[in-house]
């Protein structure tokens, strides 16, 4: 799904043994929140990926979460994963943010972070890592 508010520029400035992190804020369906900077950009991964602290959050709630019968090639090896439809999460910080609502994410319990993957964060914004400074998300042109 597209962002549901208006894409714009966002400059971050964590890095956590020389690795770029953003921070999102999870929203639940009761709205309770969860933040997290444990978020890698993941130009590897085809979906966002969770962690099991993120999962235990979500599953609080009213969510439909299935397993998934296949197992997703990682470079852990195969791993067994679960799919949570209908989740809202907020890049950014403040005023300096993008929102995404009824996104699909993925669990599996052997994540260690959160994976920022191609959907939907590499098919919205251009990536720039000036290490070890800065990282900026700049709007695709669409």
């Amino acid at each position: 799904m597209p962002a549901t508010t208006e894409l714009k520029r966002m400059e971050f400035y964590k890095f956590v043994n020389n690795i770029p992190r953003i921070p999102i804020l999870f929203i639940r369906k009761d709205k309770k929140v969860f933040f997290t900077e444990k978020v890698i950009l993941d130009t590897g991964a085809n979906v966002f990926a969770i962690t099991k602290d993120v999962f235990e959050f979500l599953s609080k709630a009213d969510y439909n979460i299935k397993e998934i019968k296949r197992k997703a090639e990682t470079g852990g090896g195969e791993v067994k994963f679960y799919e949570i439809d209908d989740v809202s999460f907020v890049i950014g910080f403040k005023d300096d943010n993008v929102m995404y609502e009824h996104e699909k994410v993925y669990y599996s319990p052997t994540a260690v972070n959160v994976s920022a993957g191609v959907n939907p964060i590499f098919a919205d914004f251009t990536v720039l890592v000036d290490f070890p400074n800065k990282i900026i998300l700049e709007p695709r042109i669409k």
